[in-house]
């Protein structure tokens, strides 16, 4: 069962990783096209077609998923659940962001001065999100089936198409930093016939309104939800350019640039995890002791890709950016692990969902934006970008705990303390460490100190018996039988 899940996470993951890859080596060109301050508005911008996107969903994604596959649900009644999903998002979805342009209009001259925001910019990012949201869903849609492959496949061809679209036109049409936004947009349209194409057999030109009651008395809740992780994964970006500037603005979402490969390795693992879990929990007995097991993998491997990361983050600015993104490798160690605590969320909020508890979702959501929204107001005036990193970091830990309080009281899972003591104490060694090498003019003794550490680190795992040999072996074996049927 845990085998099959690694491959279809190495699936999932592998389109994505191309366009990660990708997206990653052609930093530097934006690096020296762009200024930190501009990178601070890319960011903000972002973030607020993130905060528009929060209400588009109407949770429906998640709706689909959980009545899809229940056992009240009639096989020919599945394509119906799906469709009728598809026909509340798309008109939503469109509702709602002629509502926020409207909204908005009012507030471009405000923007544009406080903020440097232009009103291209919003109405792009805005209108995007539609499609987005649509070839999300097709996404969604496929992994109930399993279809790793074509989810893989859309997943590969909107993200390059798109890096691709963006640098021709900032390089050959010299749009300047509105060709990103260009780019994004019409990757997504060119998208969305592929995605339709591959679910077809649950696409119908039908509407039930029982199903549509029932999907969005289910979502709905997760519009609360979204907006808590909002407030507590974007505020802070607004808080920055409030209480101090856009290059401090920029500086943190560098940071959150260069710590994306832990997402990336969420995305993969969330993708193929979600239904993964809810077919354990139907036909396992001992679904609690496989739960425990995937966690304590799940957080050491996170932990060992943020290590990795915080600790040479330094040397990985030197190589690709300009002086003045340098100061970001500070940043770096703490905002990649404050998204290593987050990633544990996939396992940890698992009984609430299993007991579908969506309310406490959104109760955790608020808790811990409350929580950062709070700690960004007495940090950021003192120490900035950093402020706000570590902020985002303590809010990741309440919103761990929280779900894992709730899930041991719903749906224990067998946790193995000890593994995960060590991971968690590792997070905060290094966070510490990579203070200490960053306070020093660069050398190779730092480097070959920094090499040493991680070794050590991963030593530990074995020391505490987090990774045996025998698991390294099933694994390299598991690598070998994957790679024979993919070539």
């Amino acid at each position: 069962m845990l085998k099959k899940l690694a491959n279809m996470t190495i699936i999932y993951g592998s389109g994505d990783f191309i366009f990660k890859f990708i997206a990653f080596a052609i930093f530097p060109i934006y690096a020296h096209i762009f200024s930190v301050e501009e990178f601070g508005v890319l960011t903000l911008v972002n973030s607020l077609a993130g905060f528009i996107g929060v209400f588009l969903t109407l949770g429906m994604n998640n709706a689909v998923q959980r009545f899809y596959w229940d056992p009240a649900t009639k096989e020919e009644q599945r394509p119906l659940v799906v469709s009728t999903g598809l026909w509340i998002l798309l008109v939503w979805s469109v509702l709602v962001t002629a509502l926020a342009i409207l909204v908005l209009f009012n507030f471009q001259e405000i923007m544009r001065q406080r903020y440097s925001i232009l009103w291209i910019f919003v109405i792009l990012s805005l209108v995007s999100n539609i499609p987005a949201q649509i070839l999300q869903y097709s996404q969604d849609t496929l992994r109930l089936h399993f279809a790793y492959w074509k989810f893989t496949l859309v997943s590969a061809w909107r993200n390059l198409f798109g890096v691709l679209l963006g640098i021709y036109f900032i390089l050959s049409l010299k749009q300047g930093l509105v060709g990103i936004f260009w780019g994004n947009f019409w990757a997504l349209i060119v998208s969305i016939p592929i995605g339709f194409w591959l679910i077809r057999q649950d696409l119908k030109w039908q509407f039930d309104k029982k199903i549509a009651r029932e999907l969005t008395a289910f979502g709905y809740p997760f519009i609360f939800t979204g907006l808590g992780y909002w407030l507590f994964s974007s505020m802070d970006r607004w808080m920055l350019g409030w209480l101090s500037n856009n290059t401090e603005v920029g500086l943190y979402g560098i940071a959150f640039k260069f710590s994306s490969i832990i997402v990336f390795i969420m995305t993969a693992f969330g993708q193929s995890w979600g239904p993964f879990a809810i077919k354990i929990y139907a036909d396992e007995a001992d679904y609690r002791q496989l739960y425990g097991r995937v966690f304590s993998y799940w957080f050491f491997g996170l932990t060992a890709v943020g290590v990795l990361v915080s600790l040479f983050a330094h040397e990985l600015l030197q190589l690709l950016t300009p002086v003045a993104y340098w100061p970001a490798a500070n940043l770096i160690g703490v905002s990649v692990m404050g998204l290593v605590l987050f990633g544990t969320t996939l396992v940890t909020a698992l009984g609430i969902s299993l007991a579908k508890k969506s309310h406490l979702l959104s109760a955790a959501a608020w808790i811990t934006a409350l929580v950062n929204l709070v700690l960004n107001y007495l940090f950021i005036p003192k120490w900035g970008a950093l402020g706000a990193a570590a902020a985002t970091l303590v809010s990741y830990a309440v919103l761990t705990g929280y779900y894992l309080y709730w899930t041991q009281r719903l749906e224990p899972i067998a946790l193995e303390i000890k593994k995960l003591v060590c991971s968690l104490a590792i997070i905060f060694i290094t966070i510490l460490f990579s203070f200490y090498f960053n306070r020093y003019e660069w050398h190779s003794g730092i480097l070959v100190a920094k090499i040493v550490l991680f070794c050590l680190i991963l030593g530990s795992a074995f020391l505490f018996k987090i990774i045996k040999v025998s698991d390294i072996t099933k694994l390299l074996q598991q690598g070998k039988t994957l790679y024979e049927k993919l070539f």
